[in-house]
């Protein structure tokens, strides 16, 4: 599947809050310019992502190497995305409209990056152990031939 079939869906979600932005108070041109910045970031990181799975075969899409990369570029993501929340607003901001509802949707976010990051390391530790499994069952294959009694 080609990077920019999923570059456009992605990219439609966050001009919806880009949107949502041009609405505040402040500087509205910088605001822009860093969201557009982070959205460009963000897609290139993924795409090359996405590209690299696709150019190397040995190192498959869902290998050890390959998720390792994919929460580097995810936590990377993320850490931007609250600096861009967080930075430059006066402390007593957010709590206001419409600071507060990107501090949730922020929240949220992070919530979700941590299921993410939990879903992965529990089905590193699954394969982990049915590696051992499969260590176990191919040093007790090469002890006895399968038809002897």
């Amino acid at each position: 599947m080609p990077a920019t079939d999923n570059q456009g869906s992605f990219l439609n979600r966050i001009s919806i809050h880009r949107n949502q932005v041009v609405s505040m108070d402040g500087n509205h041109e910088q605001e822009l310019k860093d969201l557009e910045l982070f959205q460009k970031h963000v897609a290139d990181s993924f795409a090359d992502l996405l590209s690299q799975s696709e150019d190397t075969l040995g190192d498959g899409l869902l290998s050890i190497s390959w998720l390792h990369k994919l929460l580097d570029v995810f936590l990377c993501c993320e850490a931007e995305y609250k600096a861009i929340l967080l930075l430059g607003w006066d402390p007593s901001q957010i709590s206001k409209p419409p600071l507060d509802k990107l501090v949730l949707e922020f929240h949220d976010r992070v919530v979700k990056a941590l299921d993410v990051c939990n879903a992965v390391s529990h089905a590193v530790e699954t394969v982990r152990n049915y590696q051992k499994l499969a260590e176990i069952a191919v040093a007790t294959l090469e002890q006895r031939p399968v038809g002897d009694g």
